[in-house]
């Protein structure tokens, strides 16, 4: 090989040495910017994922609330819907008891009113049941 091939291969190795230099710098330079970029990211999902456990959070609690107050609510109108079906079924028992109470009443007057039929009868009947019992007797 003579002389010009060699500084052709020199110069070709120096220019290649540069740009792999270049690019190598240049790669560095990109890689920082995306650890950089990916740092950021990070950051930003990190805080991302914190509002919204926050968020999903404050949510709950609003929830937790509205569900409690409903069902205080609920208590409430439950308890005074029973006491009201307490009320009336009370006043019901009452009536019932009032009328029973009649009932009896009438019941007792039919059974006196029984009673002194069975006993008129038995009266009616005495003088002709002893008149039907001395012929069979004499």
């Amino acid at each position: 090989m003579d002389l010009d091939t060699w500084i052709s291969l020199a110069v070709l190795v120096t220019a290649l040495t540069g740009f792999h230099v270049a690019l190598r710098r240049e790669l560095h330079t990109e890689i920082s910017g995306l650890r950089g970029e990916m740092g950021g990211l990070r950051t930003e999902v990190r805080d991302e994922m914190g509002g919204l456990r926050t968020e999903v959070r404050d949510e709950m609690g609003g929830l937790r609330t509205e569900v409690r107050d409903e069902m205080g609510g609920l208590r409430t109108e439950l308890r005074d819907e029973m006491g009201g079906l307490r009320t009336e079924l009370r006043d019901e028992m009452g009536g019932l008891r009032g009328e029973m109470a009649v009932l009896r009443v009438e019941l007792k007057a039919d059974i006196n009113r029984l009673d002194e039929r069975v006993y008129a009868l038995a009266s009616g009947m005495r003088p002709l049941l002893e008149k039907a019992d001395r012929p069979a007797s004499t």
